[in-house]
């Protein structure tokens, strides 16, 4: 008897285990489907407001270089910082988010993200390129230069091959959405 009991602990051992490991992965998984999921949704919103106030105010985003973060703090459309600091927003992975007008009614959106994370979401904001009035979309490996990933103007199309080589296997990458605002 003692020796079967011995023997079926070699069987659960190995089970628990594989088990374990089931519930550690898709935990995982879900836990980076939320950062992804939360950051999509601030960059969206983050779209759809600056793309609302450029069509009911002709005045807002017309100077070039305007930081577009501290116009929409002042307007009170996202809460300023209580310690007085920067204006500053954040992805879902604690990393900045950046919002500047390059030229009168187009607008840099920039964010630091994962390299798997930086493929997906140019993949999910590339199939929505003209809902989004995405003109160009790049990407910056790391430490790397900036890649096209998508260019309206020159029919640049969003290729799987082009988002991988841009936003690297690994790391961190920085995601780079330049919009049309009217």
């Amino acid at each position: 008897m003692r020796l079967s009991s011995f023997g079926s602990f070699f069987l659960i051992v190995p089970v628990a285990g594989a088990v374990f490991a089931a519930i550690w992965l898709t935990a995982a998984a879900a836990y980076e489907n939320v950062h992804f999921a939360n950051t999509s949704g601030q960059v969206l919103s983050l779209i759809a407001l600056l793309q609302d106030d450029a069509s009911k105010d002709e005045y807002f985003a017309k100077q070039a270089n305007q930081d577009l973060l501290t116009q929409l703090i002042r307007r009170g459309q996202i809460p300023m910082p209580q310690d007085g600091s920067l204006a500053k927003l954040e992805n879902g992975w604690h990393r900045p988010i950046r919002l500047m007008l390059i030229a009168p009614s187009v607008a840099k959106l920039e964010t630091d993200v994962p390299a798997a994370a930086c493929r997906r979401l140019a993949l999910l904001f590339g199939s929505d390129a003209p809902v989004l009035k995405l003109q160009v979309m790049e990407a910056r490996a790391q430490n790397g230069a900036m890649q096209s990933i998508f260019d309206k103007n020159n029919n640049q199309k969003i290729e799987e091959t082009t988002t991988e080589d841009a936003c690297g296997k690994v790391g961190q990458s920085t995601l780079a959405l330049i919009l049309q605002l009217r």
